[in-house]
């Protein structure tokens, strides 16, 4: 039997402002992450290493909450600055915020 070398995770989750709203923090060997989780979605994450922000591909169809602990994550723990959906999606046309899919 082969072993398997996986990279070195290390988490911590906390909650932002409401029970069902996390911040997820992730470190491998290589990257830093910060990941904005809504109950059981991922919606949000942010790499330190390369300074980006990637918003799930259904931004537009988050409830207000959702949308308002979203902001909060971008504007308290990103250095980028969001504060409505015509900010964000300004922001995702300039190429300052990047869509992912999973």
């Amino acid at each position: 039997m082969s072993k398997v070398k996986l990279p070195t995770l290390k988490c911590r989750v906390s909650n932002l402002y409401n029970k069902n709203q996390f911040v997820i923090e992730v470190s491998t060997n290589n990257k830093d992450y910060l990941i904005f989780q809504s109950y059981k979605s991922e919606i949000a994450i942010y790499c330190y290493n390369t300074r980006t922000l990637y918003i799930n591909e259904y931004y537009i169809n988050y409830s207000k909450t959702t949308s308002k602990h979203l902001y909060i994550f971008i504007n308290e723990f990103t250095p980028f600055s969001v504060h409505n959906l015509q900010e964000l999606r300004q922001a995702i046309n300039e190429n300052q915020i990047s869509i992912y899919k999973r």
